[in-house]
């Protein structure tokens, strides 16, 4: 076992033996007092379901010595996924990805077919792409998948062992304190009608929590596809050196490199579904310096999960 693997396993330990001041509700449960979880929130655990009496473990991510066995779908459609983060830059990553002659997206930028529509079968999905996709990479963006538990992510595997992933990191504080603000644009909620100890407990709650939560969403697609059909990247890296950035995606995705115009790099592009109306019009902004105010308890709040999370990225980023 690695130093890395070492660390990792005793820092899970010391984290499992650590119990919260209070008790956090599951991901099914609302409160009067807290704002109800996002849109497409599952209603199900995540990893495993942790109990309210325990903190969610972070797992190091490792990739599994012999791959599960699966019964693929003959000549799947859909070759490549970008599962997440939720507010890391997948809706840019989209627009980029757009612009290449070689790659052909979903109609829509997130089918949550995995997540939302496994019922319906394959056939189904794959209509929700173009018709004439030959000589195309094909595939679809939906932040959520990220999250979804391990059975979930089977079925991808069972679908196409050899679907490549796309996995963008953020700061898991900016994160959250973003899909908040979404969540309350999407609602219409005034968030200076808010109290400080009410937005801290929406932005510590199991589903904000499981959308930041980068270690454990690699550990369990790490169970099912091996690291070299996962591509991770920084979102500062979306911020910093975007055309470098998306030459590394087309590089692992097969397709030669493609110059992008700077005015498009460099757009802050909002969700494209049929709440984006909804989103350019309702600009609900949180009261100046508000999440300086809570940033410190935030990132004790964090903690844990922020050091499984470099951790995982370091590992990616070195091997």
């Amino acid at each position: 076992m690695s130093g890395f693997d070492d660390m990792l396993n005793s820092f899970e330990k010391e984290v499992n033996r650590t119990k919260p001041k209070k008790k956090r509700r599951r991901l099914n449960e609302t409160s009067s007092q807290n704002p109800p979880l996002l849109p497409g929130a599952p209603q199900e655990p995540l990893l495993g379901g942790p109990s309210s009496d325990d903190v969610p473990a972070f797992h190091p991510p490792q990739s599994p010595s012999s791959p599960a066995k699966a019964t693929a779908t003959p000549d799947p459609k859909v070759n490549f996924l970008v599962i997440g983060m939720q507010k890391a830059g997948t809706s840019w990553i989209y627009k980029m990805l757009e612009n290449h002659p070689c790659i052909a997206l979903s109609k829509e930028k997130e089918v949550h077919y995995w997540d939302m529509h496994f019922k319906k079968d394959d056939s189904w999905y794959e209509s929700q792409f173009p018709d004439d996709t030959e000589g195309k990479v094909v595939g679809e963006v939906t932040p959520d998948y990220l999250s979804m538990w391990m059975e979930k992510v089977g079925k991808i595997h069972s679908y196409n062992p050899k679907m490549k992933l796309i996995v963008i990191a953020r700061d898991e504080v900016d994160r959250a304190w973003s899909a908040f603000l979404m969540w309350c644009r999407i609602e219409g909620k005034d968030v200076s009608a808010m109290s400080e100890d009410e937005v801290f407990e929406s932005l510590t709650n199991e589903y904000y929590q499981s959308r930041s939560d980068f270690a454990g969403g690699l550990h369990n697609y790490l169970q099912k596809f091996p690291r070299e059909q996962i591509f991770v990247a920084d979102f500062k890296d979306v911020v910093g050196r975007p055309q470098e950035l998306m030459n590394d995606v087309f590089h692992f995705l097969g397709v030669p490199n493609l110059t992008i115009q700077e005015e498009k790099l460099s757009k802050n592009y909002q969700i494209t579904t049929d709440r984006k109306a909804v989103l350019e019009n309702v600009r609900n902004a949180a009261p100046e310096g508000l999440k300086d105010k809570l940033a410190p308890r935030l990132k004790a709040f964090y903690k844990p999960m922020v050091k499984a999370n470099k951790a995982a990225l370091k590992s990616f980023r070195e091997s």
